[in-house]
């Protein structure tokens, strides 16, 4: 199994400055002449509403008064039912990857959208802010609302990432699974699958959710000392292929991990990411890729002799 040397994730916030008004005393009223009233008679307007009306005559048409400093491209976490805020670039074309194909986009605001595949593309001339609900097609069940607000940056390139508690009602899409499932040959795609879960994405098409008491549950031979914790994990499910994600922990000596522990008739690869030896106390993930819909084996299972297993 190689080494593979990956790169980190880089997380924007996105910040917000408030301007705060300065407190004065207030001033002398001026009265035109001729008129009988004195200055007495007028209260004093105060200071805070001067400059409050100042300040809306200043900004009249011009950006909001937060700042946009993220990267422009990021991957964009949103939840199905909450609106997400994130700004974009006015006069260019932004890109909105979505992680199902065909997405269809209800809007009432004055922005140009056009959707390739999995990509909408947006833009908008106007500075005031846009809101947009993203579906996928055939389904109103699952809706992910955004308010889009337009700054004078470069175009931006947004990737929406699902919230892993609201994916059991988002199910995968299969077509587009299916579609880079069979983009390569077999074990290109098994190797190209595992080297995304390791980088922290996933596969085109696949629905990433937390595992369940209805998931298959993988089993390992695992000599003494290791445990793994499929409880806990987390399943990818595509077209045809399942992976199921655990953690593989040592509370023994220390031990090389060795893929044949869990292998089974269904199971078609497994990895461990980061480590493929495990010193006392240290932890890794597990990766066990599986064919979908395939009944449990009745066969009984040999233990490798490779693998310390009598």
């Amino acid at each position: 199994m190689k080494s593979m040397v990956l790169g980190g994730v880089v997380a924007a916030i996105l910040g917000a400055s408030v301007p705060v008004a300065a407190i004065e005393l207030p001033a002398a009223t001026a009265v035109p002449a001729g008129t009988g009233v004195t200055s007495r008679d007028l209260p004093a307007v105060p200071a805070r509403v001067v400059a409050d009306a100042r300040q809306k005559t200043s900004t009249a048409g011009a950006e909001p008064a937060f700042s946009c400093d993220e990267p422009s491209a990021i991957d964009l976490h949103v939840q199905p039912g909450v609106t997400t805020l994130v700004c974009v670039a006015v006069n260019h074309l932004n890109r909105i990857v979505v992680p199902w194909t065909n997405p269809v986009v209800r809007t009432v605001s004055s922005v140009n959208v056009e959707v390739h595949g999995n990509v909408i593309y947006m833009s908008t001339a106007a500075t005031e802010p846009a809101s947009l609900y993203v579906l996928r097609e055939g389904s109103e069940d699952v809706a992910v609302s955004l308010t889009l607000v337009p700054f004078r940056i470069p175009a931006r390139e947004l990737r929406l990432k699902i919230s892993q508690d609201a994916m059991p009602t988002v199910q995968p899409d299969t077509g587009a699974a299916a579609k880079w499932e069979q983009s390569q040959p077999y074990v290109e795609t098994l190797l190209a699958g595992l080297a995304e879960i390791a980088r922290g994405r996933v596969p085109q098409g696949y629905q990433l959710r937390r595992a369940s008491d209805q998931d298959r549950t993988p089993t390992c031979a695992l000599p003494t000392g290791l445990s793994a914790n499929f409880r806990n994990g987390q399943v990818l499910v595509g077209a045809n292929l399942e992976i199921s994600i655990g953690l593989l922990s040592n509370n023994g000596s220390a031990v090389d991990l060795v893929e044949p522990w869990c292998v089974t008739s269904q199971v078609v690869a497994v990895a461990f990411w980061p480590r493929v030896h495990l010193n006392p106390g240290e932890r890794t993930e597990v990766y066990i890729v599986r064919r979908r819909g395939e009944p449990p084996s009745r066969v009984e299972g040999r233990p490798s002799l490779l693998g310390g297993q009598l």
